[in-house]
Formats: C-alpha cells, sequence, structure tokens
C-alpha cells in the first residue's frame, strides 16, 4: 500500500502477510494472515469506546507499525502493533469531555500520523491531530461545522 493511503481494512505488510482490522461492539480485532499460506500469524484485539461505522482503517506507518485509529473514554488513540504482533505504546491526546468518534488515519513520512475525529453534536466539527513519531502530539486543531444548517 503506498504511504500515505487511508480508510484501508487491511494493509499489505512488506513481507507479504496481510493486516485486516475489524469491530465487534467495543472490541477492535486486528489479525495478520501470513502471505503465503493464508495461516493466521498473529491476532489481538483492544477495548475502543467508539469507531467509524463504516469500514476500519489500519495503516502501515513509516517505521512498519501497523496503526489504528480509536476513541478510549475521552482521548483519540491511536493503537500499535510491530510487524510480529507485539503491542507497543498507545498515542494518546485528549480534547476534554465529549463525544468522539474516529474517523480516519493516514500514516506520515516521518513515522507519525494524522488522524481525524468526529467532535459531538454539542462541540461539533471535525477535530485533526497530529502524532509524531514519538507520539507527541505534534498539533491539533478543530474546524467547526454544522449539520447542514440546523441549530441546537
Amino acid at each position: 500500500m503506498p504511504q500515505g493511503e487511508s480508510r484501508r481494512r487491511q494493509v499489505r505488510q512488506p513481507g507479504g502477510d496481510v493486516a485486516v482490522v475489524d469491530a465487534f461492539g467495543p472490541v477492535v480485532r486486528v489479525r495478520v494472515y501470513g502471505g503465503d499460506d493464508g495461516a493466521v500469524v498473529w491476532e489481538d484485539q483492544f477495548p475502543a469506546k467508539r469507531i467509524s461505522a463504516g469500514a476500519r482503517q489500519i495503516v502501515l506507518g513509516g517505521d512498519g507499525a501497523l496503526l489504528i485509529p480509536a476513541i478510549d473514554g475521552n482521548d483519540v488513540v491511536v493503537a500499535r502493533y510491530t510487524p510480529r504482533g507485539d503491542r507497543l505504546a498507545d498515542w494518546r491526546w485528549s480534547p476534554g469531555a465529549e463525544d468522539l468518534l474516529a474517523e480516519d488515519i493516514v500514516a506520515a513520512a516521518d513515522g507519525g500520523a494524522v488522524v481525524g475525529v468526529a467532535g459531538d453534536m454539542l462541540t461539533g466539527g471535525f477535530l485533526v491531530v497530529r502524532f509524531g513519531a514519538d507520539g507527541q502530539v505534534v498539533f491539533h486543531d478543530r474546524e467547526l461545522g454544522g449539520l447542514d444548517g440546523g441549530t441546537f
């Protein structure tokens, strides 16, 4: 998969294995299949509050890590795995108390990522969080939007 592509439910790793992400209720499941025989190489799962109702997203980071956006409580989270399935420390940022929805992720060339998140009905808008390769927040921004002219 070319770097920077997003909205993928699966990615092909450099060795040919294929990583797939899916969700069932509040649980996100990650499974890697062997590129040669299709056998399950490894699998894991983690809890998430809310993720996009569309296809689950997974991207291959610049360092080869698998990156998956999610929401945990009030935190925007990037769950990370090594190609062998070892869980790495999550990258986290919180805008405060609101009901968020993880929408999209794009891997950055420097090893970081950009995550897009829908804000809740009260605060609205769309949030963008840029994580550096070290997991620190480089910047965050909120683009205010509406519901096609609707007011509250």
